[in-house]
């Protein structure tokens, strides 16, 4: 099976983002729904993190920040400050400015000599600050540090090779030990003395190279002297033998990770550049490093019914858990919606071999065919698993028509899959609530996800359990209130909360997944709650947010029809 999910989550945090930037002075970064006409909304209403990363709507017309969902708003405390509003269009290193402030193509920073000359004409930035002053994109005052391998500092004018940036502009850099003068970062078209300082690429004859030759941007080889009189490419010549835990396999008989060109080990269908090694007596003579996932053990069969918790197949007891770590299939219902390139989005409840629960907020603006969905997955980013996932497309996404998108209320979606799935030891149902079941304040529930530890903090590549205790809810709107929503702040009643434990709660990437608590009477797990929401992660007093899922019991019973429930949940057609 392919592991795609394990770089899709490491892009979780980061690839997905528009052009990061700087804010100035008088902005701040912020979430894109709390700059309400250009400036931060302080008025207590709708401002809520959801649970999942949104990014910022191709309609929002303020610069993005480096963070997903955020952008650049101007504070309120400042409302007539000067403005230096960074524009994403801008190439690296430079910033959208005034063109009063551009001074020979660099930022002016002195105040003084300010004169009006326009630089760069096809790198204007658009900006309705600017509409007296055009705005251009002009360099910031600092050059890089050093050069990217293969470049070299040269003179401004004297580059004719490559460009380093790759949104098109070179990188600035200084051609003197003293800093003083300030030149380009420039890869010549020319014959190469070295190909790599690393050693990875190795100078031989074109017909010597049984590896990969490097290309420049325009396709040609890239040249180097093999010695003083012969010329010859910058060749990437493959592995001898390759690292332990790999074998040297033909490409198509990998079904593993594999080694990347960087040395790390990634799912096979994910990796951009591959590794080659020597495969003897073969046609080709190269293969690539793999991994191959051992022989899957014979695992337990699949409980009878929903909502059963499993102690974690195949870990020592005796351990005491200090992370949160869930065992393997500990949570069957536990399930990742993701985009159809294999990019997480969040996660899900299986209710019945055919339909899912999710929030709103997840799906969304989005088709069924944008999404594929994930059951039985634990750790992400590797293929040592007793058991494996099992991926599905969905054929349906029903959003609840009241669902409001700016304060997420009624923020459930029922999906459904394509197909029935066969239900296994780590890949079951959780019971739904009957409606006007509620569980009483202090119950400790469990928040599941891949999640963030903390709202600044990284995403899990195991599965992570929490558990919180319920919150009252009139308690709940009076904490949430105090903390940064206002007195006048009302709880809406689909949502029920959990949590205000110092350091415990869901967090950023655990939008969709399940709240999970015992029912006493039948020893099995309810769907209690949703995550939706929250004031950051994990901070004391302040609960998280879930949608109240007994609130939605007959409106999910009309979406998925009639079905045999068993233990107040939907079982098996």
């Amino acid at each position: 099976m392919i592991r795609e999910l394990a770089c899709a989550l490491l892009l979780f945090a980061g690839v997905v983002h528009a052009s990061s930037v700087v804010c100035n002075l008088n902005h701040r970064c912020v979430y894109y729904h709390l700059c309400v006409d250009g400036f931060i909304n302080t008025d207590g209403s709708g401002i809520i993190d959801p649970r999942t990363p949104e990014p910022v709507p191709d309609s929002v017309p303020y610069a993005r920040c480096e963070k997903i969902g955020t952008v650049c708003c101007r504070h309120p405390d400042n409302p007539d400050g000067p403005d230096e509003v960074v524009d994403a269009t801008c190439p690296f290193h430079h910033r959208c400015v005034s063109n009063q402030l551009c001074i020979d193509g660099v930022i002016n920073t002195s105040g003084v000599g300010l004169i009006d000359v326009r630089v760069n004409e096809n790198l204007d930035c658009t900006n309705p600050d600017y509409a007296s002053s055009p705005a251009v994109c002009c360099r910031k005052p600092y050059p890089a540090e050093s050069c990217p391998e293969t470049n070299t500092c040269v003179p401004r004018g004297q580059c004719n090779g490559e460009t380093s940036d790759p949104k098109g502009t070179y990188i600035d850099c200084f051609l003197d030990d003293g800093k003083t003068e300030v030149g380009v970062c420039c890869d010549p078209l020319g014959v190469r003395e070295t190909c790599s300082s690393d050693g990875s690429l190795e100078c031989v004859a074109k017909d010597q190279c049984i590896g990969k030759i490097p290309l420049h941007e325009n396709g040609d080889d890239v040249e180097c002297y093999v010695n003083s009189e012969v010329t010859g490419v910058c060749c990437r010549q493959p592995l001898e033998t390759c690292p332990e835990a790999f074998v040297c396999l033909p490409d198509v008989l990998c079904k593993g990770e594999i080694l990347d060109e960087t040395g790390a080990s990634v799912p096979y269908h994910l990796a951009g550049s591959s590794e080659q090694c020597l495969l003897s007596g073969s046609d080709p003579p190269t293969g690539i490093c793999c991994t191959n996932p051992i022989e899957e053990p014979e695992l337990p069969p699949a409980s009878d019914g929903c909502g059963i918790r499993h102690d974690g197949y195949g870990l020592d007891t005796r351990i005491k858990n200090t992370d949160y770590q869930a065992g393997f299939g500990e949570f069957p219902w536990q399930s990742i919606i993701f985009f159809t390139n294999f990019t997480f989005k969040c996660g899900g409840s299986l209710i019945s071999d055919q339909w899912l629960l999710t929030a709103a907020h997840c799906v969304s603006g989005f088709e069924p065919g944008d999404f594929q969905v994930r059951l039985g997955e634990w750790k992400v980013n590797s293929y040592d698993e007793p058991g494996q996932y099992y991926d599905i497309g969905v054929e349906s996404i029903t959003i609840h028509p009241d669902f409001n998108n700016g304060n997420l209320h009624n923020d459930i979606a029922v999906i459904k899959l394509v197909a029935p799935v066969h239900f296994t030891y780590h890949i079951n149902t959780v019971c739904l609530p009957e409606s006007g079941q509620v569980f009483p304040a202090g119950e400790r529930c469990f928040a599941i996800g891949w999640g963030k530890d903390a709202f600044e903090g990284q995403y899990q590549v195991i599965l992570k359990k929490v558990d919180l205790p319920l919150v009252e809810h009139k308690t709940c709107q009076e904490q949430l209130g105090a903390a940064r929503l206002g007195y006048y702040f009302v709880l809406d009643k689909s949502f029920l909360c959990a949590g205000g434990e110092d350091g415990k709660d869901a967090c950023t990437g655990d939008g969709g997944g399940p709240l999970s608590c015992l029912d006493p009477n039948t020893g099995r797990y309810v769907l209690a709650g949703i995550t939706a929401w929250g004031l950051g992660c994990g901070v004391k007093d302040v609960p998280g947010v879930y949608v109240d899922v007994q609130v939605f019991r007959d409106w999910i019973d009309g979406i998925v029809g009639e079905t045999v429930q068993t233990h107040g949940s939907y079982g098996r057609k």
